[in-house]
């Protein structure tokens, strides 16, 4: 017998059934939170991008005094055209591996003589990212702290609440919230400073968060170098742990799940994050990733969160 299982409350699943054990219940949290929770380190923290292929075609031309129109391909041979104005505001279209963006970014609005706030918008098929950004420049900082409050709204209505942040120290913080289905998700990076790269992952670095589920909050660890991901533990209500070895890029892996440190399962899930759960006491058990955690997965969209807008042209 086979039963397939998805992450309940934590990752979004409406239907709870009584007979699944906690063990199988976290396991497919478990499964919810690598999709979601590893969707945005893809997008956040994306490998070295290949040599460029093509040679960088820019235009630009003055419309007025405050406007310049900007145009051309990119060093990858993708277009942009867009608009920039004298405030910071601009508006236009590009393409990001692939995928065509139409972004709307406000003018920027200094709310002291250290922090500015830009309101920003970015259109993907099927998707939209609306957020608020705030920068706050620090004496002494390189890079000063930012952070970015807003939405993930996808075309059916539904919609993340997100919470990007970085402190200019050291470390970025994300949280995920969908209170209408439990949804609350929270992990920090370790980061540094690399030029030409913004802020990467620290050698030998964790990744440390936790994610709600019905049975209370399932903590986890990622552990990795420099963006590579390969190992990811969990520990959740009723003493229940798992412990499993990652294969990169896509997050795929396998390893065991014990509870009061006796073995009761073994895990292993394919690049699909389709997981198959051997419990040690009952028939094979499918577990699977909410349709929420697939659904708002950011990395369908974005490959590369540092060049979201056509500011940063290569």
């Amino acid at each position: 017998m086979v039963v397939v299982l998805g992450g309940c409350s934590g990752a979004g699943g409406p239907a709870e059934d009584p007979t699944h054990s906690p063990v199988q219940t976290l396991s497919a949290e478990h499964m919810s939170a690598v999709r979601l929770v590893g969707s945005w380190l893809h997008a956040q923290y994306p490998p070295p991008p290949p040599p460029p292929t093509h040679v960088l075609d820019l235009h630009t031309e003055s419309v007025d005094a405050d406007t310049e129109h900007v145009w051309g391909t990119d060093s990858y041979g993708e277009a942009f055209d867009f608009i920039s104005n004298t405030d910071g505001s601009g508006s236009g279209t590009w393409v990001a591996f692939g995928i065509e963006v139409q972004g709307f970014w406000g003018p920027e609005v200094m709310l002291d003589r250290n922090t500015m706030r830009q309101h920003q918008v970015y259109d993907f098929p099927g998707m939209t990212l609306d957020y608020m950004a705030t920068t706050a420049f620090v004496g002494g900082v390189n890079r000063p702290p930012f952070r970015r409050v807003g939405t993930q709204r996808l075309d059916d209505g539904r919609a993340m609440q997100l919470d990007f942040s970085n402190d200019g120290d050291g470390e970025e913080r994300t949280v995920l919230t969908r209170p209408e289905e439990g949804v609350a998700v929270e992990f920090a990076v370790p980061v540094m400073s690399v030029p030409g790269r913004t802020w990467r992952p620290r050698s030998n670095s964790e990744v440390n968060g936790s994610t709600a589920t019905r049975l209370g909050p399932l903590a986890f660890e990622v552990q990795g170098t420099e963006g590579v991901w390969d190992r990811w533990e969990f520990a959740g209500p009723g003493d229940i742990t798992g412990a499993f070895d990652l294969r990169p890029p896509q997050l795929a892996g396998s390893g065991r799940v014990r509870q009061s440190g006796e073995l009761v399962g073994v895990l292993s899930w394919t690049e699909s994050l389709v997981g198959r759960l051997d419990l040690t006491s009952v028939a094979t058990v499918e577990v699977a990733p909410s349709a929420t955690a697939r659904d708002f997965a950011i990395d369908r969209w974005v490959h590369d969160w540092s060049k979201l807008t056509p500011m940063v042209i290569q």
